[in-house]
């Protein structure tokens, strides 16, 4: 898998709108991450280590740990030519993945694709504050002009819906065989 190049600031960003989503979606899983960040727990441990020495060792273990599982599962496992060179980054990994999870505690918007958005229950409601990136639509050729701006916000918030109308007939029990074209088409519409 190829990842497009990124600034440390993109990179940020990305990983907290996965885990402002995560955390909406499943709450609870997105809390029980606390229990994997060795990082995290290690400095905790070493801290309330009752000395120096021990706490050198919660360190060095951690250290130990965590290569050798990056090590087994990208190099050998993956055969991952970038992970063989980069393998000593795992903790300054572990560090931001930490960082974005407790950061996202503290907000429910997002950015993605250039749109601004809030997460509310799992779903985006677009903020009309948004503006469109200009590789990404021809509104980009118009970015002062506010009613192709509202025009594209509200394609999304249209998209939005179609999630509860796909569910919705999913959720209609009939036999097909029976539908007229009329009643097959009011299906899933409000």
């Amino acid at each position: 898998m190829v990842y497009p190049r990124e600034s440390l600031s993109q990179f940020l960003r990305h990983e907290l709108r996965w885990a402002i989503g995560l955390r909406n979606v499943r709450p609870g899983g997105h809390a029980a991450l606390a229990f994997t960040f060795g990082l995290a727990w290690t400095i905790l441990a070493a801290v309330a280590a009752p000395s120096a020495a021990v706490a050198a060792f919660y360190v060095l273990a951690y250290l130990l740990l965590r290569s050798a599982v990056y090590v087994t599962v990208g190099v050998w496992g993956l055969h991952d030519a970038v992970v063989r060179r980069t393998w000593w980054l795992a903790p300054l990994r572990d560090a931001a993945n930490f960082a974005v999870w407790v950061a996202s505690f503290f907000s429910n918007q997002i950015s993605w694709r250039g749109l601004e958005f809030q997460v509310e229950k799992g779903q985006l409601i677009p903020l009309w504050k948004s503006r469109p990136e200009p590789a990404l639509s021809s509104f980009a050729l118009h970015l002062g002009n506010t009613a192709a701006e509202q025009e594209l916000v509200m394609a999304i918030d249209e998209m939005r819906n179609l999630p509860r109308a796909a569910v919705e007939f999913s959720a209609t029990r009939t036999d097909v065989a029976t539908l007229s074209a009329s009643e097959s088409a009011s299906i899933g519409n409000d």
